[in-house]
């Protein structure tokens, strides 16, 4: 079976940010998990985070229990909303503060586990690479329950379901 190449990249090497995102498969969301040491404040919970793999590479990794080199997954922090009508209570996702994509790649990204990871703010249709260094791979790869991801966060991909998934 071929693998889905999902990840595009400009004649410079920046990834291409994807136009169809609208079609990729949640597979986890947060409150209050931003990147800091903070207690959680429950008036000012943090951002809102949501996880979204692309919907090839994810029907890949159902049929086959690994991803494919070019595997994306999207990360895009939310400012948190209150008091939205008809809502009553709680939050719900405001302006996009901002994107990050995780390819996995053990071809392209050999130096770094196969893994790198690019920041979207703004309107910015194309990234590098956070360059070597960063804290990214340091804490995905040992820490990411499946293959440097943080599968153990997402529905149905509890620890007992993850650990019969192969580590590759």
């Amino acid at each position: 079976m071929p693998t889905p190449a999902a990840a595009k990249y400009s004649a410079n090497g920046e990834l291409q940010y994807p136009l169809d995102l609208y079609a990729w498969i949640q597979t986890a969301a947060s409150v209050g998990s931003d990147y800091n040491d903070k207690p959680i404040d429950v008036d000012n919970p943090g951002t809102i985070g949501v996880v979204q793999m692309e919907p090839a590479a994810y029907k890949y990794f159902m049929e086959n229990k690994k991803y494919a080199d070019g595997t994306m997954f999207l990360l895009t922090f939310y400012k948190p909303q209150r008091k939205s009508e008809p809502q009553l209570q709680g939050f719900v996702q405001g302006d996009v503060i901002q994107r990050e994509i995780h390819v996995i790649d053990k071809a392209k990204y050999k130096d770094s586990n196969g893994h790198a990871f690019f920041v979207y703010r703004g309107d910015v249709k194309s990234a590098a690479a956070i360059p070597a260094g960063n804290p990214c791979v340091p804490c995905h790869v040992p820490n990411g329950k499946f293959d440097g991801t943080f599968a153990q966060f997402y529905p149905d991909r509890s620890e007992e379901h993850t650990s019969e998934l192969p580590v590759t």
